[in-house]
């Protein structure tokens, strides 16, 4: 259990972090519309942790093929992007956060 919480932790700062990253490079400071960004990135780290936990990312990965662990990996992420990619659209905010900064930041985490 407190190893769970320990990934879930970490995955929840890697996806700010890449977050902060990714709008550092594609943004003028100071921004015009912060709080846009920083409900998307929590929505989306509450909704990656639920993925992740569905898909079995925080069981124990003993005797374990390390390539499964990154596919199902690399599906739960793209999958949580995705939804992410039609919440903005179903919200129609499209335009306060950039198709650039969604892409640099999912290639970054």
């Amino acid at each position: 259990m407190v190893k769970e919480i320990l990934a879930w932790g970490c995955d929840v700062a890697l996806i700010a972090f890449g977050a902060i990253v990714a709008l550092r490079l594609t943004t003028e400071w100071p921004m015009p519309q912060p709080m846009v960004h920083v409900l998307f990135v929590a929505l989306i780290a509450g909704f990656a942790t639920t993925i992740f936990r569905t898909v079995g990312v925080y069981r124990s990965w003993r005797a374990r093929p390390i390539i499964s662990l990154a596919v199902r990996i690399f599906a739960a992420w793209s999958s949580v992007q995705l939804a992410g990619w039609i919440f903005l659209s179903v919200a129609d905010r499209p335009v306060a956060i950039t198709g650039t900064w969604v892409l640099l930041w999912t290639a970054l985490t």
